[in-house]
């Protein structure tokens, strides 16, 4: 007899989606593929798609899962409406009905935009063996978009006609019929700017290397440019001028101008027009580091230093690989040269210089050493000079040590007597290694081949550090400083181009010499092309009074691969130039006397120039930011207090949706803020409407937040708002059926109380401890609180009580203009706290990067200089700061 017994198992969080595959089709629609999870561990419910670009949340999308597509692999098809030509990364992660799985991620390169003409390309003039087109400007062209023009005709002279005609695939895409004849007469690479003018049929070449002469037989070509600017050479024809021989990568533009041209150039996208003129890939060549015992000491494959400027370091024990360096000498300013050449625009002919291979002699002596060899790592770094203002070797550009490279990066410190390291890459970024840490600790003592490296002093500040360290070989010391800025993520750009400013003035002060500056980020070419790029234009505008950023990152492209590795870096390139010739410094030392200072400011016109300036530059920041289509669905309206507040394409909070069928239910008027030195700090929203509670306390739940600070008085009678929490009365609340938050205890004084809240989660068996802060008094019509002092106390309430990592959501009426101050006011106190600096423009600017409601009055503004003189006469500050400006 059979007995049947029934079990039912606990659910669990489900295992990562199988085999995750995505592929393009010609419309520009992504289409991801994946398998199920092997364990699912409970029904799935949906699983959830997200697409993000250097860490910024382009995208994401639910797929949901039932009974009719529940199956073992599943297809979602994705249109691309943004982000061409970028690096993405997509995660899809299973979802249970009480659990998120972990994630399975891809990264995958979006494709270009397809190239087109801005008008109908027109004939100008029929001639008895020629024929001139008007060809418009093209738009929408990448670096590598080639430009054909083909020519059909059903009349062809036999001799030509069996070896002529394009292949049947290019007829098929350009929709020719089959009948016609068709030949390409010109392959060229398509020019952004100026409109052209092209003469098929003037007895020179044609792209077929055939002669004609006349239309029955294949036209030959010759292109004429009306633009000046720049010229794209026809490199299939015969008898170029000696105008179209060369290519212009110049444009340079006077400092009084040039504040109105990089805001335009932004707009109308003349920088990224600009760059995709710039070779790209490798262009020189490097077959030193395509040495099989170098090529594992370079950190990227695709990234290695050319051989005609390569630094080379001194060899060990006779060992023909232990010279090579992958370094390059890359020019940089030259006051006489930049004004010899001011008048002919630095034209440059990039048929100048030969093609070929550099080889070292030991190398080929060694050549049946070099073929047997395929592991050793010693004597090789990827390392590359930049030539600069008296010499060649201004600039060291390389990418982070290898573990395996460290030696070697020191004995290059050493051998070119370098005083100055400038890091621009952290350890790691998530879970990938950008650089090995190459210097000591505070109190480390660390020995680099026959090198000891010995620590000296450091002093932090919000976005670089400045540390000191002293080198000994041979009994004898030399002093490194290094300098090491921490907010530029790999392959993107900070958040701030403020952020920059600070530490490129440091950068700049570098005393220039005869001894080479070393400048790494991780790759060796994003940040430390970007770093390099902006200094040199910064020499040129104080030497010339002009900048030309076009003509310098052509030469740097000429001396190491890839400098400035994105379009978005070009733009910040531009933006930080812009902010060290036409942005005041703001900031404001603590000292004895900081009151006065701040004091006679509030009297002064300058407060207002301050504020407007602001308002000003606010698009500076946003305009290195890609492009989100992130598009306000009519149906979250009715989530918003106001409809002129609402979370914008950056920083938006994204619920879970639930239920899982509801399209709407992710919404809520959230946005991140970043703070002092803690990306992504606070989160931002508006008070609860009644009907988004449930919303409220979802996200409470999936962001794990443990501090809420709400900051306008709950105005009973407005018929939007409601008290969210529980109260000694009600005891408990339950928004959705899977949580339930219970009131424990609340604790008063005369500026604040603060309430212990707990919340379960009932579906995932969790508990969690919440404290809301309520600020008392301030209602919500009123743009500041009754005193200074009583946003200070909640502050220090809400700094004691918030540490972790756990975000800090801040609410008020209207979701912006108490939560801007509040936020704002934690910046300042927490940069005075550490740099003792005090800088209400760039507290203003950061918050606001999410939400440009946030402070956009006068009188928060000057609240926020008056709050810092009180916070500065609490305590005896003065000393303290003193003694740490000392160390």
């Amino acid at each position: 007899m059979l007995t049947y017994v029934s079990v039912w198992t606990n659910i669990e969080p489900p295992g990562t989606v199988e085999y995750l595959k995505s592929e393009w089709d010609d419309q520009y629609n992504l289409t991801l593929k994946w398998n199920h999870p092997y364990v699912a561990n409970g029904p799935l419910i949906q699983f959830h798609i997200k697409i993000s670009s250097n860490g910024i949340l382009c995208k994401q999308f639910p797929f949901p899962v039932n009974k009719d597509n529940y199956s073992t692999s599943y297809t979602y098809m994705i249109p691309l409406e943004t982000c061409y030509s970028s690096e993405v990364n997509v995660t899809v992660t299973a979802i249970n009905s009480m659990f998120r799985g972990s994630e399975t991620s891809i990264i995958i390169t979006t494709p270009p935009r397809t190239a087109r003409f801005t008008e109908q390309p027109s004939v100008e003039s029929i001639a008895s063996s020629s024929i001139t087109l008007d060809l418009p400007n093209v738009e929408n062209f990448e670096g590598n978009s080639v430009m054909y023009i083909v020519v059909s005709n059903t009349k062809l002279n036999p001799k030509y006609a069996t070896n002529i005609d394009v292949v049947p695939e290019v007829k098929t895409k350009l929709a020719l019929p089959s009948e016609f004849f068709s030949w390409i007469v010109a392959e060229f690479k398509a020019t952004p700017i100026g409109r052209q003018e092209f003469v098929i049929g003037d007895d020179t070449k044609s792209y077929s290397n055939h002669t004609i002469n006349n239309l029955d037989e294949i036209p030959l070509t010759d292109k004429k440019n009306k633009s000046k600017p720049r010229k794209t050479k026809d490199k299939h024809s015969a008898s170029s001028t000696d105008e179209n021989k060369s290519t212009t990568y110049s444009r340079s533009i006077k400092i009084t101008n040039f504040a109105k041209y990089v805001k335009e150039s932004i707009e109308n996208g003349e920088l990224e027009r600009q760059y995709q003129l710039i070779p790209r890939g490798q262009i020189k060549p490097w077959c030193c580091g395509s040495q099989a015992r170098n090529k594992l000491k370079n950190r990227f494959n695709n990234i290695i230093a050319y051989d005609h400027t390569r630094v080379r370091l001194t060899k060990l024990n006779n060992d023909p690989f232990s010279d090579y360096i992958n370094a390059n000498y890359i020019a940089g300013y030259n006051p006489s040269k930049s004004n010899k050449q001011a008048a002919k625009a630095s034209s440059i002919n990039r048929n100048s210089e030969p093609e070929y291979c550099y080889i070292d002699p030991d190398y080929i002596q060694n050549s049946e050493a070099i073929a047997a060899s395929n592991s050793s790592n010693y004597g090789y770094i990827d390392v590359s000079y930049v030539e600069g203002d008296h010499g060649k070797k201004t600039y060291i550009a390389t990418q982070g040590p290898k573990a395996t490279t460290v030696n070697d990066f020191w004995r290059m410190i050493w051998q070119e007597k370098v005083k100055y390291i400038v890091n621009l890459t952290n350890i790691k970024e998530g879970d990938k290694e950008k650089t090995e840490q190459y210097w000591p600790n505070a109190g480390e003592d660390l020995k680099y081949g026959d090198i000891q490296v010995k620590y000296v002093s450091s002093k932090i500040f919000s976005d670089y550090e400045y540390r000191t360290f002293t080198i000994r070989r041979n009994n004898k010391d030399r002093q490194i400083e290094h300098l090491h800025f921490t907010s530029w993520p790999d392959h993107g750009v900070p958040l701030y181009i403020q952020s920059l400013v600070p530490f490129f003035q440091k950068v700049l002060a570098i005393p220039r010499g005869v001894h080479p500056i070393v400048i790494h980020c991780s790759d060796g070419i994003g940040s430390t092309g970007t770093a390099i790029l902006c200094d040199l234009c910064l020499k040129m505008a104080d030497a010339e009074g002009a900048i030309d950023v076009l003509k310098h990152l052509y030469h740097l492209r000429n001396q190491r691969v890839n400098l400035v590795d994105s379009v978005e870096q070009y733009k910040l390139a531009h933006l930080v130039l812009l902010q060290c010739l036409f942005s005041s410094d703001t900031k404001i030392e603590c000292n004895e006397e900081t009151e006065s200072i701040i004091l006679q400011l509030l009297k002064s016109l300058k407060l207002k120039r301050q504020f407007q300036h602001i308002n000003d530059t606010t698009w500076q920041n946003q305009a290195i930011r890609p492009l989100l289509d992130v598009t306000a669905k009519p149906e979250w309206s009715v989530k918003d207090r106001f409809q002129n507040i609402i979370p914008a394409a950056y920083g938006q909070i994204y619920l879970c949706k639930y239920p899982a069928d509801d399209d709407y239910s992710d919404y809520i008027n959230a946005v991140r803020v970043d703070g002092f030195r803690c990306p992504e700090q606070f989160i931002v929203t508006q008070q609860p409407l009644k009907h988004t509670v449930s919303d409220f306390w979802r996200m409470i739940d999936e962001q794990q937040v443990t501090t809420i600070v709400s900051l306008n008085k709950i105005n009973i009678g407005d018929e939007t708002s409601c008290i969210f929490w529980p109260t000694p009365k009600t005891r408990k609340i339950q928004p959705v059926p899977y949580l339930v938050i219970e009131f424990q205890e609340r604790v008063s004084n005369d500026n604040h109380s603060t309430t212990i809240l707990n919340l379960c989660n009932k579906e995932k068996y969790t508990k969690s401890t919440i404290n809301l802060i309520t600020l008392k008094g301030w209602i919500a019509n009123k743009v500041v609180p009754d005193s200074e002092e009583s946003l200070l106390k909640l502050w220090e309430e809400t700094k004691k009580i918030g540490k972790g990592k756990n975000p800090i959501v801040v609410t008020c009426y209207d979701g912006a203009k108490a939560c801007g101050l509040f936020v704002a006011l934690s910046f300042v106190i927490e940069k005075i706290k550490f740099e003792q600096e005090c800088d209400i423009c760039l507290a203003i600017q950061t918050v606001r990067l999410n939400r440009k409601q946030l402070l956009t009055k006068m009188d928060q503004f000057a609240f926020l200089y008056e709050a810092a003189v009180i916070y500065l006469r609490s305590f005896d500050l003065y000393s303290n700061f003193s003694t740490l400006n000392k160390r």
